[in-house]
């Protein structure tokens, strides 16, 4: 993940230090918010994001967490508006089955 060609050992090493911590914390953080499943998919954005950044020369960990976050807020949605539309589409057959009776 680190490329020790373009960094010196101590910046790697510090590095791998630093994302083992930003990594651990928003793991956490969406396991609370979310729940498990959604935290482990959101781990893996954040790995694919710091992959992105590690062809720069200093990686930016807020943008890592940013972009992995994006990621995770554009699946919540979708998985909203497709738990919102199917209890819509049941209440409706609920009360289609209720008009149906009278």
């Amino acid at each position: 993940m680190f490329d020790a060609n373009q960094r010196d050992p101590s910046q790697a090493i510090d590095d791998a230090a630093h994302a083992e911590r930003a990594l651990s914390s928003y793991y956490a953080a969406v396991a609370q918010e979310y729940g498990s499943e959604q935290a482990v998919k959101a781990a893996q954005d954040w790995i694919e994001e710091l992959q992105k950044s590690c062809l720069e020369r200093r990686i930016d960990w807020r943008s890592v967490t940013i972009a992995a976050a994006r990621r995770l807020a554009h699946r919540t949605v979708q998985i909203e508006g497709l738990r919102s539309c199917a209890e819509q589409c049941a209440s409706e057959r609920k009360n289609n089955a209720k008009a149906q009776t009278w």
